[in-house]
């Protein structure tokens, strides 16, 4: 789903550390919040168009943390609902809690570039960008 014009983070950046941060090490303490963030997006493709494939859905659990991505298409309409939920008991994530959480994060973060095309109704490819 194209990015779009994003006013807020991402569902989840930032409850259990970075989300987009790549290089930050499993071994740096992040803030370890309980909390849920859901967000829920839809495009239509121009008239004359239609979307190619329905992206797959995503589902990410670690120690106190769970992330989906839901794809649907309802007529020509494509959406997906992104939904972050965790439940932590303390306010900073070390040790093993941020070895988990962190082996979560690249995959949680994977999930939001997903390639979307279009195709002519004729039949066609047409790229989205």
């Amino acid at each position: 789903m194209p990015p779009g014009l994003r006013l807020m983070p991402s569902a989840g950046d930032l409850l259990v550390g970075p989300l987009f941060v790549r290089n930050l090490p499993a071994t740096e303490s992040t803030p370890c919040w309980s909390g849920s963030a859901v967000e829920e997006l839809s495009i239509e493709p121009p008239p004359g168009k239609h979307f190619a494939r329905l992206p797959q859905d995503v589902t990410v659990s670690a120690e106190g943390l769970t992330f989906t991505a839901h794809w649907s298409q309802a007529d020509r309409t494509l959406s997906v609902r992104r939904e972050f939920t965790s439940r932590m008991d303390q306010a900073l994530c070390t040790a093993a809690l941020r070895q988990s959480v962190a082996a979560a994060l690249p995959k949680i973060a994977a999930a939001y570039p997903e390639q979307i095309s279009r195709v002519d109704d004729s039949g066609g490819p047409v790229p989205v960008n």
